[in-house]
């Protein structure tokens, strides 16, 4: 059956829309996005430093939110866009950073920054002007997901390529480059590392691109035997399948995830990230991943003994199935397009209780969830001094 030519030409005309949209486009539409009320955990940041407190925001998947064509040229009329609620995200963060008088010492973006690989270029705009709000206002670091590859993952095609990605948030880029808490990248730009202090310790966050090489797992260690005893985060986009919790459940390990994305290619899964590199690195003490998401379900845990005996934390972080906005709004469209919900992880650390609350909190409702793993108290109780070092 062939496709009506209505249809047809609507295709053509978005397809032609996304690759000829500039920058100037996109920003006049996100210069008017309105404001909302948002609360926050003013008894948290008070003292922080005193209590030895700080926290860590987590940016899930936002492909969702810059997945701009089948939102404008649908059949359907939006009371807004989208990138609005990622714009809103990022500026939260931004706000409640230490240095503008709140909490968050560092966010990480688990990757998925867009939908459509390199083929449509508005979305990198998108993606590129939410982002902007976190520049020069907190310490970051981004990893590819699959989406943000050139060549994004088919049944004919692997993952591969970077230009896309490295033109927007490669080591050059205006986010990275020259910063001094960002330490640098590995050849191709896809892995990187940043650095923050808090509490009297230098953490070391590092960032391995999607299923990573035995090359990239070599310059991982590289940058571990650079930083020896720093508490470290090991970031990659693909590690765990999303896990539903049933009722009175505390919690069960969230399997790894093993869907071959870059089968075509020297690799690891998860698996063998752990066997090869993490579970030897016993700085390593949490592990935080997006890409895996059920039906209002984007969380879940995993909790390991590295070969020292102490814990590793597991964290998946991704709601982009989350998609309740339009019908809180009012609006009801008959065909479903992801979101996201304005959900976002936040790891509240207290090291003077020895314990992280992960919460998950949305920008867009102004309220937090519990089911699942969206709401844990994680124990840190090992020896700090002994596991790791004191900043000097």
């Amino acid at each position: 059956m062939k496709c009506p030519s209505k249809i047809l030409g609507m295709a053509i005309v978005c397809f032609w829309f996304m690759s000829c949209i500039t920058e100037g486009s996109v920003r006049r539409e996100l210069s008017v996005v309105p404001e909302k009320k948002l609360e926050f955990r003013d008894n948290f940041i008070q003292n922080q430093e005193e209590n030895k407190r700080f926290s860590i925001a987590i940016i899930p998947d936002s492909q969702g939110y810059c997945h701009y064509a089948p939102q404008h040229f649908s059949f359907l009329s939006y009371p807004e866009s989208y990138c609005e609620i990622f714009y809103r995200q990022t500026k939260f963060i931004a706000e409640h950073s230490i240095q503008n008088g709140g909490d968050f010492s560092f966010a990480i973006h688990v990757g998925d920054l867009i939908h459509d690989a390199m083929k449509l270029k508005g979305e990198w705009l998108m993606a590129d002007l939410c982002m902007k709000n976190l520049k020069d206002q907190i310490p970051f670091l981004v990893v590819p997901g699959n989406h943000d590859y050139d060549k994004k993952l088919s049944k004919s095609t692997t993952i591969d390529g970077s230009a896309a990605y490295n033109s927007y948030f490669g080591p050059d880029s205006e986010y990275f480059k020259g910063k001094k808490w960002y330490g640098g990248s590995s050849a191709e730009g896809r892995n990187s590392y940043a650095t923050f202090e808090a509490c009297g310790y230098k953490f070391l966050v590092l960032g391995l691109e999607i299923d990573p090489s035995d090359t990239s797992l070599e310059w991982a260690q590289d940058v571990i035997d650079q930083h020896k005893g720093w508490p470290t985060i090991y970031v990659t986009h693909e590690f765990l399948h999303a896990t539903r919790r049933k009722d009175g459940e505390k919690w069960k390990n969230a399997r790894y995830v093993n869907d071959d994305s870059r089968k075509d290619l020297p690799h690891n899964s998860p698996l063998d990230q752990w066997k090869k590199f993490i579970s030897k690195n016993d700085q390593i003490f949490m592990v935080v991943c997006g890409h895996s998401s059920l039906k209002d379900c984007g969380s879940a845990l995993r909790v390991d003994k590295n070969a020292n005996g102490n814990t590793t934390y597991s964290i998946l972080s991704d709601y982009q199935d989350a998609d309740t906005y339009m019908e809180r709004n009012g609006y009801h469209p008959s065909v479903n397009i992801f979101c996201g919900d304005g959900w976002m992880t936040i790891l509240d650390f207290d090291l003077d209780k020895k314990n992280i609350h992960l919460s998950t909190y949305s920008t867009e409702f102004d309220e937090y969830r519990y089911d699942n793993y969206a709401d844990l108290d994680l124990p840190i109780n090992w020896d700090w001094d002994k596991r790791f070092v004191l900043v000097e």
